[in-house]
């Protein structure tokens, strides 16, 4: 698949069949697992389906490797004026970033900056 080993079967798991597919890409193993979900439901009606996903599986071109940037944790020392609130607004964290911070530096659920202090910070 994709120039890449690969691997699929129909596995028989708690009276229930599904569709497993294993691609191996540099040192990464990427596994794909479809099964229905109620116990009785012909795998066969979906399992084309299942297969056309696995199949797809490629290499990102040049530009959507641009775009996959991991985030990265950074150290950053508070400052005057600084709030979860505000440093949430500048955050690439996709769901409820504010309360994320907060996490990330032992301050959940309500806890606050204070000033001078380390913590960590996504980018």
């Amino acid at each position: 698949m994709g120039g890449h080993q690969a691997f699929s079967a129909l596995l028989e798991e708690s009276s229930r069949i599904a569709r497993v597919g294993i691609v191996f890409k540099d040192k990464s193993i990427f596994t794909f697992y479809g099964t229905t979900e109620q116990n009785g439901l012909d795998i066969n009606r979906f399992d084309s389906q299942f297969l056309a996903i696995i199949e797809s599986f490629r290499g990102l071109n040049s530009s959507e490797s641009k775009l996959a940037k991991p985030l990265r944790l950074k150290s950053y020392r508070v400052k005057k004026g600084d709030s979860y609130r505000l440093l949430a607004e500048k955050s690439p964290i996709p769901f409820d970033p504010e309360q994320r911070l907060r996490l990330l530096n032992g301050d959940y659920p309500t806890g606050s900056l204070q000033v001078g202090a380390l913590i960590k910070l996504v980018e």
